[in-house]
């Protein structure tokens, strides 16, 4: 398995909409991810997949992308 760090910048920096981190990890299980963690309220995350789920990676990205627009 690849572990994956995911550092998203501008996560729940006040303000309004917050991201729960609850959400966060089971966005990212969502897409065959093990092992998700998330630090503190950051948006930073830690997980694990095979080859195939690591090709999944650039569609998460996209989909946080549309999500935060």
């Amino acid at each position: 398995m690849t572990a994956f760090v995911a550092l998203l910048r501008g996560i729940n920096m006040g303000g309004g909409d917050k991201l729960a981190m609850a959400d966060l990890r089971a966005f990212i299980s969502f897409f065959d991810f093990d092992d998700v963690q998330t630090v503190l309220q950051s948006g930073n995350a830690l997980f694990r997949g095979i080859a195939r789920t690591a090709r999944n990676w650039n569609t998460v990205l996209k989909l946080a992308r549309l999500a935060a627009t």
